[in-house]
């Protein structure tokens, strides 16, 4: 029979960068009991934003009993993982633990609490629903989790769309939470399989070619064949071998052409738009709306989607002005915003500035410093 700990024997310290690196043997001994928690020395003392800030250990009789690796990811304190170790289990800790990492979430100012678990780690997702969190996605085998949010959460929504352009990504900027609308019926003359560049002084198609796919989900519709990975990664070294910032992002972006070129069209854009978000400031959430259990359509879907990750926002394109109504977001509670991105020039190395391009014309120009600064002044100017 498990016995409560006295709550007035339990203590939290922070835990710092100096004190992992001899801590961090004893933190994966904690969890020594699951081998799926096997996390080793690199991890542990991997820096991330605000880590060594807001991670805490809890302390019992000045032995340290458990602990919490978090980070700042979109507003929210995300939790890498929380452990009690196994022999302090069952006996109120785990829920103390969590209240305490509330109460630093709302100290830093931070919106709520995020984490991804393991779906094999059934015994933890029922206690964090016990504990107040909520299941949002199912995603690639792991449960993604979320405490009630406080403060006002932006939500972006799109489709993943193949190298799209800077307005994509500030929307990514200005949002807390973006969600891939990857199982959306794969469009017609969009932009989920072509891009601009820019090809002596003119705007013109880079297109991934798709084997039909209309009325299909995004999801499930590849590229047509196997060799326009290797045209496109030629085409790219010779529009912008001489740019400044090319040998910096290039072999990256090569890399996943030719690795995901065979894949869907949303796995290979994600990963296209995850690398180039971690450089250019985006910092927020992704989700995809295919692991979400979300149905509805059209501007319902939209209001779900945003409802169920705790949105109070909803972040639009401008475009979206054509089509969406207003009504069924205010009937909800739902700010909608238009991120009115307009494109400033650049040197692109050409006689007039041509806007609208994919982003990979101004990360090759310019480079991800500029992108980020030119975001934060515009998001600073809303």
């Amino acid at each position: 029979m498990n016995t409560e700990i006295d709550k007035s024997t339990i203590a939290f310290g922070q835990l710092t960068e100096a004190g992992m690196l001899s801590l961090w043997p004893v933190l994966e001994g904690l969890s020594s009991d699951q081998q799926w928690m096997a996390w080793g020395e690199a991890n542990y003392t991997k820096t991330l934003p605000r880590k060594w800030e807001l991670s805490r250990t809890v302390v019992v009789n000045d032995q340290v009993l458990g602990y919490c690796l978090c980070s700042v990811r979109g507003g929210f304190l995300w939790i890498h993982r929380l452990v009690v170790g196994q022999a302090s289990r069952g006996k109120g800790l785990g829920g103390v633990f969590v209240r305490e990492m509330q109460r630093v979430a709302k100290g830093a100012g931070l919106l709520g609490i995020f984490l991804k678990t393991p779906v094999e780690n059934v015994q933890g997702v029922l206690f964090y629903k016990d504990n107040g969190f909520r299941e949002v996605s199912n995603e690639n085998g792991h449960v993604v989790l979320m405490a009630e949010s406080a403060g006002d959460v932006a939500v972006g929504i799109h489709q993943p769309n193949y190298l799209p352009w800077l307005g994509y990504f500030y929307k990514m900027s200005i949002s807390n939470v973006f969600i891939f609308l990857d199982d959306a019926d794969f469009p017609k003359g969009s932009y989920v399989n072509r891009n601009k560049i820019c090809i002596n002084g003119e705007g013109k198609w880079l297109t991934v070619p798709t084997g039909g796919g209309l009325k299909t989900p995004i999801l499930h519709v590849c590229p047509a064949g196997s060799e326009w990975a290797q045209k496109h990664i030629r085409t790219l070294e010779v529009v912008y071998g001489r740019a400044p910032f090319f040998n910096e992002y290039f072999p990256a972006i090569s890399a996943i052409l030719s690795e995901k070129g065979s894949l869907n069209f949303a796995d290979l854009n994600i990963a296209l738009i995850k690398y180039v978000a971690s450089h250019v400031g985006v910092d927020c959430i992704f989700l995809r709306s295919s692991e979400m259990n979300v149905s509805g359509l059209s501007d319902a879907r939209l209001v779900q989607l945003v409802s169920k990750v705790g949105g109070h926002t909803y972040i639009s394109g401008s475009g979206g002005a054509n089509y969406q109504t207003e009504e069924i977001y205010q009937e909800h509670g739902i700010k909608l915003q238009y991120s009115n991105y307009k494109a400033e020039a650049y040197p692109q190395g050409t006689s007039e500035f041509i806007a609208g391009l994919g982003v990979l014309d101004a990360l090759f120009n310019v480079g991800a410093e500029q992108i980020a600064a030119t975001f934060k002044q515009l998001a600073q100017n809303r």
